[in-house]
């Protein structure tokens, strides 16, 4: 005789507990019949990321700062006067350190004397040369520590900024003179990036079967990939095909992921659809590291 089983929350027959089981098992195998695995380096995070939104030409005089270091536009020959007095009053000027040969990080003399702007930046004929002379300036300058600031001119009138040091300190303030009239900075934080390691990647292409679909109507989630790891994997992302293959289905916020440990070292991946977006015949691609 076979028992029924209930749900603690609302005491609804749920189902037959021998043919859930059966499922389960099915499911798990599924989840581990053609899944595939590989090593390589990867990097779960990112590095130091803004941006400079030129809305017009700059003029003479306006500036902008990255990391502590002063990009100052001019025509003509290029000005010495002090520092321009922009500076917000919350982050006054700090006094520079004289040099010091033995210091950890080696800088060569200033070409300009203390105390004024670091680069001069001769405006250009439009905003496009503007920006590419704005991004030499940035690269060529010898004194912007230890991050390493690249930029390159992006598509439409936007300076795209990066620290290429990828440590714990990657965030890297940016600021400009003009209050927003004629340059615009981003304003997201930088995230720093996770060191650089060998990874094992995790990928999977589940094919959704009736009782997946039943089951993920009921509503219950489902295990569609399974990994072996000492610690919880990331999961990477999935992408739902439809027809074969051929058809991408966007995801909703009805379609979630999970990640479980079922075992010592055991994990699966699972999925839940609260608004039957996922049919019977679409296939989840999906990918996960450790």
């Amino acid at each position: 005789m076979v028992n029924r089983y209930y749900t603690p929350s609302d005491m609804v027959v749920r189902g037959n507990l021998l043919e859930d089981m059966q499922a389960d098992k099915e499911a798990i195998a599924n989840g581990f019949h053609g899944v595939q695995e590989e090593e390589k380096m990867m990097d779960a995070g990112g590095a130091g990321v803004d941006y400079v939104h030129f809305l017009s030409q700059p003029n003479a005089e306006d500036a902008i700062m990255i990391d502590g270091q002063i990009y100052r536009y001019f025509q003509g020959s290029p000005p010495r006067p002090p520092r321009p007095p922009w500076r917000p009053p919350w982050r006054p000027p700090s006094p520079r350190p004289p040099f010091d040969p033995f210091r950890e990080r080696e800088i060569l003399p200033r070409e300009i004397p203390p105390g004024e702007f670091d680069v001069g930046i001769l405006i250009g004929d439009d905003v496009e040369q503007t920006i590419d002379r704005t991004a030499a300036a940035i690269e060529n300058n010898i004194y912007t520590g230890v991050r390493g600031i690249r930029a390159v001119n992006g598509a439409g009138p936007v300076l795209l900024l990066a620290a290429r040091w990828a440590g714990a300190d990657s965030n890297f303030p940016v600021e400009e003179s003009t209050a927003g009239v004629r340059m615009v900075v981003g304003e997201g934080e930088a995230r720093s990036a996770a060191t650089p390691r060998q990874r094992k990647v995790i990928t999977c292409n589940y094919a959704m079967n009736g009782r997946d679909i039943a089951a993920l109507a009921a509503p219950c989630e489902i295990p569609i990939m399974c990994c072996i790891a000492s610690t919880p994997p990331q999961f990477g992302g999935a992408i739902l095909l439809r027809s074969m293959g051929l058809n991408v289905v966007p995801f909703t916020t009805d379609i979630g992921f999970g990640v479980r440990q079922i075992g010592d070292e055991l994990w699966i991946i699972t999925v839940h659809d609260l608004g039957g977006v996922i049919l019977e015949g679409d296939a989840l691609l999906v990918t996960a590291w450790t």
